[in-house]
Parts: C-alpha cells; sequence; structure tokens
C-alpha cells in the first residue's frame, strides 16, 4: 500500500438509544464509501458495527463462542477497497437490539487494523473511527486499558478519530447526560496521548456532513519572487480556496453483451444562414469579441506566454483594490525556506504598517497566462507555532474585465425624499445585527447548559459566552455543498436500485438546513421585532 492510500475502520454505534440518529449516520458513512469508490479506488474501508442484536468478529471468534467478552460487535465489512457490495451492506445496516461497550468495539477495529498492517504491510494513513453517543453506562476506560492502546495505536501509527453523536445537544434524560460526561472524559484523555482528534456532532445536519464528498491534498507550486534586480525570495504556493463542481455526467453506451456497441461517438455539424452543411475545409478558427466573430489564422496571437514568473510591479494604498474586484480562488504564498519565510514575515509586517497592498505579475507554468495579483498580507495568528506570516494572493482585472454602471445619485438635490432618516438608518442597523448565525437557544447571554458540549461541561455559560463559544452555524470550513451531498447520495442509491426515484428537495435534510429561509416565528426575538417595525418605516411612496 502506498503512502498516498489510505485504510479505514469506521466503528459505528447501533445499539437501541441511536435508533433516532441511525439515519443520518448510515448517510454519512455510506457517502464515506462512496467517495472512496468514486475518487480514491485503492483506498480500504471496513465497517464495524457494535450494539447489534448478533455477534460477527475475529477478536470473539478466537476467544470461542461461550466467552462473554467482544459479543454484539459485528464486522460487517472487511477492510477491502469498497465496492457496491459494500454500499448495499451499508445500505442495510439496521438498529440492534444488543448491548456492547465503544471500548470493546474499539480494540475490535484496532484488531483489524493490526492483523491487516502486520499481514499486508500497509504503509499509508491508517484512521480508526469511533462514532457513538457515549451515553449509556459502560465498564470505565481505566488508566491502564487506557495506556495500551494509546501505545498500540502509536506503534502502528493508527489515527484515532472519535465522533461525540448528540454532543452539544440536549441530553436524553440526565443520567445519559452524567454517562457521556464520564465516558468522555476517559476519551479525551486517550486522544490526548495518541494525538487523535475529538468532534462533537450535536445535530442530525452536522451528522450527514460528517465526512465531505471529495477529499483532496494539497500540492504546492513553487515560485520565485523577483523584487528589483538583486531580492529573490522562494515561495511555495498553495489554493486557499478551490471551486467544488458537480462530476461531468458523460454519455453512456452498453456493451455489446448488452445490445450496445459499446462506444460513444459525436460528432458537430455547421450550418449557414440558408441551412447549408458546412464542409470543414471551409471552415476557420475565429475570435469571439462581443457579438461578432473575428477570423484569426493563428490563434497563438490571442496569447501572451512570458514563461514562468513572478515579479513584484509596486505597491499601492489597500482602500485602491476593493474585495470584489478579486477574482478566480484565492491562492497562499509561503517562504520555502525559513530565510525565505522570514523575508516573507518582514515584507507582511511592513505592508501592514503602512495599509498597502502588493501588485504581482504571476505566471504559474511556462506555458500560463500572465495575471496580475494582489499581494494581501496575513501574519501568523498570535502565540502560533506551527503557522507562518504569508502572503494571499487574488487575481485582478484588467480594464475591459470591469463593467462600469453608472447610476443616477442618490444625494442629488431634486431626490431628497429617497435619502434615508435617522430612525430607517437605525431600524436596518437594527435587523442586520439582530440576524446571527448563533443556534436558536445559545444567543449571548442566555443559558447553554442544555446545550454546551460535555467537553465544556465545567464552563458557565457566562464564562462560555465571553469566550466565544456561541455555536455559529454553516461555517465555511465546516459546510459541504448540499447540491453534491445529495448528488453523490441519489447516484449511489440509484446504482443499488434502478428503479430508485429522486426523492422531493423539500425532505433532504441538509439542503433545507443550508438553503431554506426560516419562517418568522423560528427567527429570533430581536430578528422578528425589527422585521415588524420596517413595514411602517419603510413605506412606498
Amino acid at each position: 500500500m502506498a503512502r498516498y492510500k489510505e485504510a479505514a475502520v469506521v466503528v459505528l454505534d447501533v445499539g437501541p438509544h441511536m435508533t433516532n440518529y441511525l439515519p443520518a449516520l448510515k448517510r454519512s458513512v455510506f457517502l464515506l464509501a462512496e467517495t472512496k469508490i468514486h475518487n480514491h479506488a485503492s483506498h480500504e474501508v471496513a465497517v464495524i458495527l457494535f450494539g447489534t442484536t448478533e455477534t460477527r468478529n475475529e477478536v470473539h471468534s478466537e476467544l470461542g463462542p461461550e466467552d462473554e467478552q467482544y459479543k454484539h460487535i459485528n464486522t460487517v465489512q472487511p477492510l477491502t477497497c469498497p465496492d457496491m457490495e459494500t454500499l448495499g451492506r451499508i445500505n442495510n445496516i439496521t438498529p440492534g437490539r444488543g448491548v456492547s461497550d465503544h471500548v470493546s468495539a474499539l480494540l475490535v477495529g484496532l484488531d483489524l487494523l493490526k492483523k491487516a498492517i502486520e499481514k499486508r504491510y500497509l504503509k499509508g494513513k491508517k484512521r480508526l473511527l469511533l462514532i457513538s453517543s457515549f451515553d449509556t453506562e459502560v465498564e470505565e476506560l481505566d488508566s491502564d486499558m487506557r495506556n495500551h492502546v494509546a501505545q498500540e495505536l502509536l506503534a502502528k501509527d493508527i489515527n484515532l478519530e472519535v465522533f461525540g453523536i448528540g454532543d452539544g445537544a440536549p441530553a436524553r434524560s440526565d443520567e445519559a447526560a452524567g454517562h457521556r460526561s464520564s465516558n468522555l472524559e476517559g476519551l479525551h484523555e486517550l486522544v490526548a496521548q495518541v494525538s487523535g482528534c475529538y468532534k462533537a456532532v450535536p445535530h442530525e445536519v452536522d451528522m450527514i456532513a460528517m465526512f465531505p464528498t471529495r477529499e483532496t491534498a494539497g500540492t504546492a507550486s513553487n515560485q520565485m519572487l523577483k523584487i528589483g534586480t538583486n531580492c529573490n525570495i522562494e515561495l511555495q504556493l498553495f489554493k486557499k480556496t478551490s471551486k467544488e463542481k458537480p462530476p461531468s455526467l458523460k454519455q453512456y453506451n452498453p456493451p455489446a453483451a448488452a445490445g450496445g456497441t459499446g462506444e460513444v461517438k459525436s460528432e458537430t455539424e455547421y450550418r449557414d444562414a440558408t441551412d447549408t452543411v458546412i464542409t470543414p475545409e471551409a471552415k476557420s478558427k475565429a475570435y469571439k469579441y462581443g457579438q461578432q466573430l473575428v477570423p484569426l489564422d493563428d490563434d497563438s496571437l490571442l496569447h501572451y506566454k512570458p514563461g514562468k514568473c513572478m515579479e513584484l510591479l509596486g505597491f499601492t494604498d489597500k482602500e485602491n483594490i476593493p474585495r470584489w474586484h478579486y477574482m478566480d480562488e484565492a491562492q497562499v504564498a509561503y517562504g520555502k525556506t525559513p530565510g525565505d519565510a522570514a523575508a516573507v514575515s518582514a515584507l507582511v509586517h511592513a505592508m501592514i504598517k503602512q495599509n498597502r497592498v502588493a501588485v504581482i505579475r504571476l505566471a504559474k507554468t511556462d506555458k500560463g497566462d500572465i495575471s496580475l495579483m494582489a499581494a494581501s498580507p496575513m501574519p501568523a495568528p498570535a502565540m502560533s507555532l506551527l503557522q507562518q506570516d504569508c502572503l494571499l494572493l487574488n487575481k485582478l482585472p484588467y480594464s475591459d474585465d470591469l463593467r462600469r454602471m453608472l447610476f443616477r445619485n442618490f444625494y442629488a438635490d431634486d431626490r431628497p425624499h429617497l435619502l434615508p432618516n435617522d430612525e430607517q438608518k437605525a431600524a436596518m442597523k437594527q435587523l442586520v445585527r439582530s440576524f446571527r448565525l448563533a443556534r436558536a437557544g445559545t444567543a449571548a447571554g442566555q443559558s447553554q447548559a442544555a446545550t454546551q458540549p460535555a467537553t465544556q461541561a465545567s464552563l458557565s455559560a457566562e464564562s462560555l459566552t465571553q469566550a466565544g463559544a456561541v455555536k455559529e452555524q454553516l461555517l465555511p470550513e465546516q459546510t459541504l455543498n448540499p447540491l453534491l451531498q445529495r448528488f453523490y447520495w441519489f447516484f449511489g442509491q440509484r446504482a443499488l436500485d434502478p428503479q430508485f426515484e429522486v426523492p422531493p428537495a423539500d425532505e433532504d435534510m441538509y439542503a433545507a438546513a443550508v438553503l431554506d429561509q426560516q419562517p418568522l416565528d423560528q427567527l429570533p426575538a430581536a430578528a422578528r421585532t425589527a422585521l415588524q417595525s420596517l413595514p411602517r418605516l419603510l413605506q412606498l411612496t
């Protein structure tokens, strides 16, 4: 197994207490396996369920059927490259009626990964994903067992990822909340020992979006920034943002065995105004300029290829480059060596001090197009030892790319009735301030005792609010594209069942949470009050 490949073992709780969460979790695991099929066919996935009615796992089989340990744990998918059978097994997951604990299930998943590493010499990234609400009474994870598990994880270089389902939402009962707090305390200590990660997943919407539909690794582009004639800084460029598009749906022709030819051929023909077909010999290349086509024999005239370069043209005040002039995807530039990083840091802090932005001429490859880039200073977060100062690059438009729309001035002497008064301005400011993305019931000043994650149970509501712990919805880093989520899920379901119908869009929980507007009665009280005051203040005349 090459270094860039991955082996993931999903350990999922399906006990009776997980019944309400299971549809969303099943969809999330389904999308994880389907993503591997589409984008990483060589990656391997295993699925282990605990809390099942039946028992089927290697650890219990080795101990013997009479042994009471590791019961109600079922390995439904062995560690292998996922296929259609994998999707079918995940789709058929149902709630169990057995009782098992997450520690035993974790050990079964660890045993499966260990045996695969020893037998097949797995060298890529190895992930162990533990998913449960952790709100049932189980045997405590004592220090000896915790140290043993931590040593095994570290020895085999396995990444432990724990997902606390419902952590941050109201618990089923006070007893369940106590069990969750106790169980997570031991897991947090284990995660800290192995440098793993823990993620609270409070709501069903968060469960559906636990795993991205496409996983990409950042690749660097090496560039040499030239400043004048004697100063060169070697940089590494990474994409900061990347637009994710739905996969292209290509035409399909069944193979000969199914009655087709197995080949898809496409032909295009052009016709003139008299509907006469134009022969290939009569066609010539053209450049579309506005609504006209300009004949062009040599299309190389349209491209200026200066070769790979990155040169500083000058500096300008930050106010001269508004954000709406930014084009295309943003990139981040870091110094490649410690010396280069120090030079970038000095440049960044000088630009911040003078409130300036650099203008850079960039061609990333020898055959790439030339671009003008605005390089904005981005200092590293305070007290950060892992990040460094960098430059944020955004593509700038040429004069032909700008569209200057001229409108009449609202402040003209003959239009005083169009100017808002002070009361109208205040009402609109209040409306904007009242629309917060914090979840209902977690606004500043309100109690968070019922909704704070178990990881923060020791903090008071006031300290959480002051520390900025209010949970904001739709964070860009955590919000997946609902179109892609829905597309991949339906695509997988249609592959399993050709008769599967497209479900109504309003029944898609994740799309509704991300895209739909909230009814007036579900908005915060301050927002309702501000909205209700607007008709009186802003009347049509």
